[in-house]
């Protein structure tokens, strides 16, 4: 049975976690889209501040970043997550 799981290089993985902790809103938005299936496991700072729980993937940051999550309604205030995330680190 062929695996449904699609990966990202860690390049892309890499400059989108940047883009969030930069609060720079048009590259997360632009990297989010190509993020869409990506089944890679998010960091847990990154996860604690998009507020989806832990163990989730790419693809659910890149939804909620895009505002279409079903796990969180609005899109992120990204000075927020900026702000939170440097408290994770």
């Amino acid at each position: 049975m062929a695996s449904l799981a699609t990966w990202a290089p860690f390049e892309l993985r890499d400059e989108f976690l940047l883009a969030i902790d930069q609060n720079d809103r048009a590259a997360a938005l632009e990297l989010a889209s190509r993020l869409q299936t990506c089944t890679n496991r998010l960091p847990s700072a990154t996860c604690a501040a998009l507020g989806l729980p832990f163990g989730s993937a790419y693809s659910d940051a890149a939804e909620r970043v895009l505002g279409r999550s079903r796990l969180v309604a609005a899109r992120p205030d990204f000075a927020a997550l900026a702000a939170m995330a440097k408290g994770l680190h």
